[in-house]
């Protein structure tokens, strides 16, 4: 199973929409598992989640799987707030708060 890694950093908004497509459909051809890395990521907005979202729906419907990582817990409560940590998929976690990264969550297609 390969695991392809789309790193994202800064404030990730619609001026890197267009090279974040092109990662994510380059995975979607070449990968079993889209890892998105928000290690040293601060926010994203709207655009982002947009694809992120279609991302993830994209994962579901060719049975890949999608796994978010390195989700400080800033950016988690951010996208509480917003409740697209549900449609994704990223749960805050308690252990988030000490350590201000978000364990890896994984999404697994329904089989």
């Amino acid at each position: 199973m390969e695991t392809i890694n789309i790193p994202l950093s800064g404030s990730i908004g619609v001026a890197q929409a267009e090279q974040l497509h092109a990662s994510i459909r380059e995975g979607l051809q070449s990968g079993d598992v889209l890892q998105f890395d928000f290690t040293d990521a601060r926010d994203v907005d709207a655009s982002i989640l947009q694809l992120l979202i279609a991302a993830k729906a994209a994962c579901e419907e060719s049975e890949k799987s999608v796994q978010w990582i390195g989700v400080s817990e800033q950016l988690a409560n951010s996208l509480q707030r917003s409740g697209a940590d549900e449609i994704l998929g990223i749960s805050d976690s308690d252990d988030a708060a000490s350590d201000q990264e978000a364990e890896v969550v994984a999404a697994e297609p329904d089989a």
